[in-house]
C-alpha cells in the first residue's frame, strides 16, 4: 500500500485502542462475539456494520483487540460541508484533517458512477487495506435498519474482497450520562465473512438499483447476527 495511505491513520488508531479499549469494557461493559471470524482473515477484507451511533467510527477499531490488526482501519466519510448542521463539532472534527488522520477517507454524494463515489475505497482496498463502512451511510434515526446505497456492493463487485459483518447493540440514542454511569450495554457481534460469491452470479446486472438491492442483502445478513 501507498505511503501515504498507510502511515497516517496508523499511530492514532494504535493509541485510541490502547486508550479506549479498557474505557469501553469498563463503561459499556463491551462484549465481543464472533471474534474468530476476524482472527482467521488472511487477507484484507470490508468491515461493515449497521450504524446506531455517532461513535461507531471510533468504536469500533478501538474496541477490536489490538493485536487482530497489523494495518489501520480506512472508513468512509463525506465532504467536510455535508457536516455543517452538525454545528462546532461539525466545524472543527468532522470531514477536517484530524478526520483525515483517524482514517476518514471521502465519498461523493449525489454521483450515479460508484467508480467516482467510492474510489478512494476502491484504492485502498487494491492495495491491500482495511475498510470499515456503513450500509445505511448514516446513523438511524430511530434505532431500526434504513435504507442502503450501493457503495457497499459495488466495493465487493470491483474488488472481490469479504465483507465481515458486524452488528451493534445497546448504544442508540445513548446520553453522555448513560456513559459515565456506566448504564449501557455494548453488544458487538462479528458474523462470518460474506464472499463475492454469496452476492453475485454471472446472472448480475451492475445498475445503480441492483448494487442497491445488494447492499440490502449485506444489511439484511447484519441484522440477523
Amino acid at each position: 500500500m501507498r505511503l501515504k495511505y498507510y502511515l497516517s491513520p496508523l499511530p492514532l488508531q494504535l493509541l485510541l485502542r490502547f486508550l479506549f479499549h479498557p474505557i469501553a469494557i469498563f463503561f459499556l461493559h463491551a462484549q465481543m462475539e464472533g471474534l474468530e471470524n476476524l482472527k482467521k482473515q488472511k487477507g484484507n477484507f470490508i468491515l461493515a456494520s449497521n450504524h446506531i451511533s455517532e461513535i461507531d467510527s471510533g468504536l469500533i477499531p478501538s474496541t477490536i483487540p489490538i493485536r487482530i490488526f497489523n494495518r489501520p482501519i480506512f472508513f468512509a466519510s463525506l465532504e467536510k460541508r455535508e457536516y455543517s448542521h452538525k454545528g462546532l463539532r461539525g466545524k472543527l472534527f468532522y470531514g477536517g484533517l484530524l478526520f483525515h488522520l483517524l482514517g476518514a477517507r471521502k465519498v461523493y454524494k449525489g454521483l450515479d458512477d460508484y467508480s467516482i463515489s467510492v474510489g478512494n475505497h476502491v484504492k485502498l482496498l487494491e492495495e491491500e487495506g482495511n475498510i470499515l463502512i456503513f450500509p445505511e451511510g448514516r446513523v438511524s434515526c430511530n434505532g431500526k435498519p434504513g435504507g442502503t446505497g450501493g457503495g457497499i456492493a459495488f466495493l465487493v463487485y470491483r474488488t472481490k474482497k469479504p465483507i465481515i459483518p458486524i452488528k451493534l447493540e445497546g448504544i442508540w440514542g445513548m446520553l453522555f450520562r448513560e456513559f459515565i454511569s456506566r448504564k449501557r450495554f455494548l453488544k458487538m457481534k462479528i458474523g462470518q465473512p460474506i464472499y463475492y460469491e454469496d452476492l453475485f452470479d454471472d446472472s448480475f446486472e451492475p445498475t445503480k438499483e441492483n448494487f442497491k438491492a445488494v447492499s440490502r442483502k449485506v444489511l439484511e445478513k447484519i441484522c440477523g447476527l
